[in-house]
């Protein structure tokens, strides 16, 4: 913590402050020798006003040199409120430049009609290739709901028929199942990404000042979600065909696991008796 000087050294500061005046008299007085007049008097203005400066700065963070100082000269009382003012006025902030869209009117027709057709052409292009693409995509995806839909019948009916079921037959149907899965999640990846280059060209093109009302942009959104919702349909179909499947797989242990328990049931009855050399018949087996 700082102490201070007794009365007489704060008039010692004072006297050391007031030399840069009396320096910068001398630099005047001396500018006609040396022919550099304004050169001294800048140098002595500045020191005169960084010295006045450097007083008042420690006066407003030292409140009794500061009363000290406006006892002595009383006209430092205006300076010393007048810098705080200064060092109390809060910084103006910053404000971002705000960006204000070009009016359609400030270009040229012919600009704008330019850019309309830029966007109409890269539209039907775009359509073009989503539909050919989301068609590709429905047409494995019904093979791949017929696929299996197919497996899950086999199923059952190899499961009904025992030992006379085709199981051949089921093995088969679910490798074209799983065949036919894995070319409709290609073609539908494909079709999702046709489907969101066309959304981004319709987004560009509302955004646009140039073309925010251009004819094609509506109608071609709504081809975009009519052929989205299409896919997520047949999806639906496709999962309810892999449940039906899912469902005969448990289906098929179900029953494989009630003849077992049958067979145990009527060997304990008739312990000579042997489900296997018997050769039971289907109806035989479900009565």
């Amino acid at each position: 913590m700082l102490t201070y000087a007794p009365r007489y050294i704060v008039t010692s500061r004072l006297f050391t402050v007031a030399k840069p005046f009396g320096f910068a008299r001398h630099c005047s007085s001396n500018a006609g020798k040396n022919g550099n007049r304004t050169k001294n008097f800048f140098i002595g203005t500045s020191i005169v006003l960084a010295g006045a400066g450097g007083v008042l700065a420690y006066g407003c963070y030292h409140p009794e040199f500061r009363h000290k100082t406006e006892q002595k000269m009383p006209w430092t009382k205006w300076c010393f409120e007048h810098f705080e003012q200064l060092l109390r006025k809060p910084k103006s902030k910053l404000t971002k430049p705000t960006f204000t869209a070009p009016m359609k009117r400030d270009f040229d027709p012919n600009f704008i009609a330019t850019k309309n057709e830029e966007l109409e052409a890269a539209l039907v292009a775009a359509i073009e290739i989503v539909e050919k693409k989301v068609r590709i995509a429905k047409e494995s995806k019904l093979k791949t709901i017929a696929a299996t839909r197919e497996h899950a019948a086999l199923l059952k009916k190899a499961v009904d028929d025992a030992q006379d079921g085709n199981w051949s037959a089921v093995s088969k149907a679910l490798e074209n199942a799983e065949s036919f899965a894995k070319v409709d999640l290609k073609d539908e990846y494909d079709a999702r990404n046709s489907l969101d280059n066309l959304k981004k060209i319709v987004l560009e093109g509302k955004e646009c000042p140039y073309t925010s009302d251009n004819k094609l942009i509506v109608p071609a959104m709504e081809t975009a979600n009519k052929l989205n919702k299409q896919l997520n349909e047949l999806n639906l179909l496709a999962e309810a065909a892999r449940t039906r499947s899912r469902i005969m797989t448990q289906y098929k242990v179900l029953v494989e696991g009630s003849r077992r328990q049958f067979a145990e049931e009527l060997k304990k009855i008739s312990p000579h008796f042997d489900i296997q050399e018997e050769k039971m018949t289907a109806s035989e087996m479900k009565a």
